[in-house]
């Protein structure tokens, strides 16, 4: 949508829409990590995955400057796509993973 409508209030809106979807993630995301892991454990279960996105940031940071300007505006229609068909995949991979266990 973003690629299509160049107007500053899709932008914030769509930037709301990815904070939301995001952030709905990451709590379910850590809920998870926080009931699996045996309590002796957690801090560094939770260290090691903060460490692991802190890690990538750079480097995402680096191939998308240089991807932005080969691809110009179609940069976040990639980014739109890559992130509804991972929240396809993950909404996949969670039914499946619950029909398995129940």
């Amino acid at each position: 949508m973003g690629t299509f409508i160049q107007e500053i209030w899709v932008f914030i809106g769509l930037v709301i829409l990815n904070g939301f979807a995001r952030a709905s993630f990451v709590i379910k995301i850590n809920t998870v990590r926080q009931q699996e892991s045996a309590p002796a454990y957690l801090g560094r279960v939770f260290g090691i995955s903060f460490f692991a996105t802190d890690l990538f940031a750079p480097i995402i940071t680096i191939a998308f400057g240089y991807g932005v300007s080969e691809l110009g505006e179609w940069t976040v229609f990639l980014l739109g796509a890559m992130m509804v068909v991972g929240m396809i995949a993950i909404k996949f991979i969670s039914n499946r993973h619950a029909q398995h266990f129940n």
